[in-house]
């Protein structure tokens, strides 16, 4: 019990003294170059899951890579696991509260929207949303979508990080 609540803190103090991804690979997870990560809900096997480059994981995505409704299988072999890892493709936006099912690959160019449940892999170059996760759009048609905004100011050295979210915002 100790030795848990002990892990936790630390693994707390450590996500908020080093980041997201230098976090996710201490606790296992395999990052690529240039990823965002907010999340800090691996499962019992972090080990099992690998991000590609270019990614980023918004807050509250839950990564899921076992079925513990197996174990109330058994009999007189003892009881049920299955472990299944997790894979994320290049250039991938996961939204804040998706939660991505055991097995699951996620290709490449990939948005997922927030609050989405992933029970099945995604394909390349599209946009899922939902519950479970649907295909909404391709990845080319939100591309031309956003790219037609008007590109945000630059921050400065000088201004902190709130104050250039507030200087967008009254853009």
């Amino acid at each position: 019990m100790i030795t848990k609540i002990f892990f936790h803190i630390f693994s707390f103090i450590y996500l908020k003294l080093r980041g997201g991804v230098a976090h996710a690979r201490w606790c296992g997870v395999t990052v690529g170059e240039r990823c965002r990560i907010f999340s800090n809900e691996y499962g019992s096997e972090p080990f099992l899951i690998e991000i590609g480059n270019d990614v980023t994981i918004s807050t509250k995505v839950i990564f899921v890579t076992h079925d513990g409704s197996l174990s109330l299988v058994k009999d007189h072999n003892g009881r049920r696991f299955k472990f299944s890892p997790i894979k994320i493709g290049n250039n991938v936006f996961i939204g804040s509260g998706s939660i991505i099912m055991p097995g699951v690959t996620i290709e490449n160019n990939v948005v997922v929207g927030a609050g989405t449940i992933v029970t099945k892999s995604l394909k390349s170059n599209t946009v899922y949303v939902g519950n479970p996760a649907r295909k909404i759009k391709s990845f080319d048609s939100f591309y031309r979508e956003k790219i037609s905004l008007d590109p945000l100011p630059m921050k400065t050295d000088t201004e902190s990080y709130k104050q250039w979210v507030l200087r967008c915002v009254k853009k």
